[in-house]
C-alpha cells in the first residue's frame, strides 16, 4: 500500500508538474508582452549563433592559412636570405608545428563546447516554444481537454472544460474526476482507467455527465495514456465534446422518421417513391407492397415495369409518358392502370403522381388505389341499366305482340270449329294456334322479366313450395343425374307467387341437366335459413339482403362456366346452347322473378366442375306455420 501510494504521488507529481509547465508557456504565450520578447529573443539568439559559426570558421581558416605561410616565411628568410643551416631551419619548422598544433586544439576544445552548448540552448528553445504552442492550443480548444493520473485525480483544467462543467481550474485541480460523473455511470471510469493502463486508447465513448449545476449533459469522450521520458504510463488525457445538441436533433429527426414512418404505413392507399433518375423503387409502404402481393423489402428496387401489366398502353413506356407529362405540366397526373401483381394476376389501380424532392433527389410520388371492384360495379351498373332498358322494352314488345297474338289465335279457333275434325285444313290450322299459344308463353316470360305484368303475392310456406317442385322435377330428370336433397323441416314464409317460384326451381332444374348432359351427374337442392341479423352485399349486383332469408341453392356437377360466360348468363336472349335448344329467356325470366320478390340471387362456376345458383328471398311473419297459403 505505502509502494502504491508513493507511485501515486510521483504521478501526481509528474502530472502537476507538466501542466504547471504548460500552465507558465500558455501564460507566456498569450501576454503580448512576453511574447514580443519571445520572438526578438528568437531572433537574436539565431543571430549569435550564426555570427559564432562564422568568427570561429574564420578563426580556423586564419590559423590554416598562417601556419603554411610561416611555414614559407622560416624557410625562405631563415634559410636563404640568413644562411641558417638546414637542420636548424627543420628544427623551427617543427617547433612552429607544435606551437601552431597546440594552439590549434586549444581552439578546438574551446569552439567545441560552446558549439554544442549553442545546440543545447537552441534545442531547449525550441522545447520551450513547442510546449507554449500546445499550452496555447489547450487552451484555445472548444472541446474541454482534462489531464487526470492513473488514480482518477484531476491535473489539468482547460478554459473549454470550466464552460461545459461550470467548475473553475481551483475547484477541480486535485479533485476525483467522480466529481463530474452521475452516480449510475461510476462504474465507466473504472472501465476507463483500466483500458487506459493497458496502453489502450478511447475514442468517441458516448455517455452523460453532470454540470455543476446538476443538469446531466451527453457527451463523447476520447481518452488517451500520458507517459513519461521512459515510456511510463503515469495519466490520461481525456477531450470531451457536448453532444447534446446533436444528440437532441438525431432525436428530434427520429421523431420526425417515425412519424412519417407511420402516417405512411398508415394510409390505405399505396403510396411508391421512384427516383426519376434510374426509375427504380425507393420506398414503398405497407398497403402499397400488399396491394402488389410484395413485402416492402421485396419491391425496393424493382422497376414500374414489374408491376404493370405489360399489355399496351400499360407499359413501362405508357408509364413514362404519364411522367413526361407531369414533368412538362407541373401538375398532377390521375390515370387508370393495369397493374400486376406478384402472382401474375392483373387487377385495375387508380395512380395519381407528381413530381417531388426528398434528401436533394427529384423522386416521382405515386399514389395507387385498387379499384378493381369500384369498375366492377361500374359495369354492373351499366349492366343493371341495360337489362331495365331491356325489360321496359321487351315489356311494351311483349304487350304489343299479346294483343296481336290473341285475335289471331281466338279467329283461328273460330275457324277450326267450321271445319271437320282432322281434316287437312283442321291440323293446319291447329299448328298455327299451337305456335301462337308458344309465341303467348315467351310473350308471357318477357312480361315477367320486364316486371310489367302484375302478379298478386301470397304469404307462402317456402318448404312446401320446393318440395312440390322437386317432386316434378324427379319427373324431368333422367335417370343417369342424381338428385340430392337437402331442405330444412321447417324455414319460414316469403310473400310471392307460388307458379313464379316454381317455374324458377324448374328452369335451374332444367339448366342443369342440360349442363351435365348424357353424362353421370349430380343435381342438388339445398333449402335452410339465415340467421335473424343477416346481412348480405351481392359482389356481383351490389344489391343488400338484410334480416333473416330463406337460401334456396341449386348446384350441378355439369361442364361449368367461365368468368365471361357467367357474367352475361341473366342477360336475355344470351344462350350457351345450340341453336334451337334453347330461347335464352329461362335465366333472365329467373332473375326477374326473384328480382320482383325481394330477393337476389347469384351464381359460382367454373369449368369442368360445375355450376351453383344461390337465391335469397326475404322471410316474413308469421315465424310459425298455421295454414298453407297458395294462390
Amino acid at each position: 500500500m505505502r509502494k502504491q501510494s508513493s507511485f501515486d504521488n510521483l504521478e501526481t507529481r509528474a502530472t502537476t508538474r507538466l501542466v504547471s509547465t504548460t500552465s507558465v508557456a500558455t501564460d507566456q504565450i498569450f501576454d503580448p508582452q512576453s511574447a514580443q520578447l519571445h520572438k526578438k529573443l528568437y531572433r537574436l539568439h539565431r543571430s549569435d549563433i550564426v555570427t559564432t559559426i562564422f568568427i570561429i570558421s574564420s578563426i580556423l581558416v586564419t590559423i590554416f592559412l598562417l601556419s603554411c605561410a610561416w611555414e614559407f616565411w622560416i624557410e625562405a628568410v631563415f634559410f636563404k636570405l640568413l644562411g641558417w643551416p638546414y637542420d636548424a631551419v627543420e628544427e623551427a619548422k617543427d617547433n612552429w608545428r607544435y606551437i601552431a598544433t597546440s594552439f590549434g586544439l586549444a581552439t578546438v576544445s574551446l569552439v567545441v563546447p560552446g558549439i554544442i552548448m549553442i545546440r543545447d540552448a537552441t534545442e531547449r528553445r525550441q522545447k520551450l516554444l513547442g510546449a507554449s504552442y500546445l499550452a496555447a492550443i489547450v487552451s484555445s480548444s472548444s472541446d474541454a481537454i482534462i489531464g487526470k493520473n492513473l488514480s482518477g485525480v484531476i491535473a489539468s483544467w482547460n478554459p473549454a472544460a470550466e464552460r461545459l462543467f461550470g467548475y473553475a481550474p481551483d475547484e477541480v485541480i486535485g479533485h476525483h474526476i467522480s466529481l463530474v460523473i452521475p452516480r449510475e455511470r461510476l462504474a465507466e471510469e473504472d472501465m476507463i482507467l483500466e483500458r487506459v493502463r493497458g496502453g489502450e486508447r478511447i475514442e468517441n465513448f458516448e455517455t452523460m455527465r453532470r454540470r455543476k449545476d446538476g443538469r446531466e449533459i451527453a457527451v463523447s469522450l476520447t481518452v488517451s495514456p500520458i507517459r513519461d521520458a521512459d515510456g511510463n504510463i503515469v495519466g490520461a488525457s481525456k477531450i470531451v465534446r457536448d453532444v447534446s445538441e446533436r444528440q437532441q436533433a438525431a432525436e428530434t429527426l427520429r421523431l420526425s422518421e417515425e412519424r412519417f414512418r407511420s402516417i405512411f404505413d398508415a394510409v390505405a392507399e399505396g403510396i411508391i417513391i421512384t427516383d426519376a433518375e434510374t426509375g427504380t423503387f425507393t420506398d414503398v409502404n405497407g398497403p402499397g407492397a400488399a396491394m402488389y402481393g410484395y413485402t416492402p423489402d421485396e419491391m425496393i428496387g424493382l422497376r414500374i415495369e414489374a408491376i404493370s401489366s405489360g399489355v399496351s398502353p400499360y407499359t413501362q413506356e405508357g408509364a413514362i409518358a404519364w411522367i413526361n407529362k407531369a414533368a412538362s405540366t407541373g401538375e398532377t397526373q390521375q390515370f387508370d392502370w393495369q397493374a400486376k401483381r406478384k402472382d401474375g394476376g392483373l387487377f385495375w389501380a387508380e395512380v395519381s403522381i407528381r413530381f417531388a424532392f426528398i434528401g436533394g433527389r427529384k423522386v416521382v410520388l405515386a399514389i395507387a388505389r385498387d379499384v378493381t371492384d369500384r369498375r366492377e360495379m361500374e359495369a354492373q351498373l351499366r349492366q343493371a341499366l341495360k337489362m331495365e332498358a331491356i325489360g321496359t322494352l321487351a315489356g311494351g314488345v311483349a304487350h304489343e305482340l299479346n294483343n296481336l297474338l290473341q285475335p289471331i289465335i281466338m279467329m283461328t279457333e273460330l275457324v277450326m270449329t267450321k271445319l271437320p275434325d282432322h281434316g287437312p285444313e283442321f291440323n293446319q290450322l291447329e299448328r298455327v294456334v299451337d305456335a301462337g299459344a308458344k309465341a303467348s308463353e315467351i310473350v308471357q316470360r318477357i312480361l315477367a322479366f320486364g316486371r310489367a305484368d302484375e302478379v298478386s303475392h301470397s304469404l307462402l310456406d317456402i318448404s312446401l313450395v320446393v318440395r312440390e317442385g322437386i317432386s316434378f322435377i324427379r319427373t324431368i330428370m333422367p335417370t343417369s343425374i342424381t338428385l340430392h336433397v337437402g331442405i330444412d323441416e321447417f324455414v319460414g314464409f316469403v310473400r310471392g307467387d307460388k307458379t313464379q317460384l316454381t317455374q324458377v326451381l324448374i328452369n335451374l332444374a332444367t339448366n342443369a341437366r342440360d349442363a351435365i348432359g348424357a353424362k353421370i351427374g349430380t343435381l342438388s337442392v339445398w333449402l335452410s335459413k339465415t340467421p335473424e341479423n343477416f346481412e348480405l352485399v351481392d359482389p356481383k349486383t351490389g344489391i343488400v339482403a338484410r334480416g333473416a332469408c330463406a337460401i334456396l341453392a341449386v348446384g350441378d356437377t355439369g361442364t361449368g362456366m367461365d368468368s365471361e360466360t357467367a357474367r352475361r348468363i341473366f342477360e336475355p336472349f344470351f344462350t350457351t346452347k345450340g341453336v334451337g335448344k334453347g330461347t335464352g329467356l329461362g335465366l333472365s325470366v329467373t332473375h326477374g322473378i326473384v328480382s320482383g320478390h325481394g330477393g337476389t340471387i347469384h351464381v359460382d362456376s367454373k369449368p369442368g366442375i360445375g355450376t351453383r345458383f344461390t337465391i335469397y328471398l326475404p322471410l316474413v311473419e308469421p315465424t310459425v306455420p298455421t295454414t298453407t297459403v297458395a294462390n
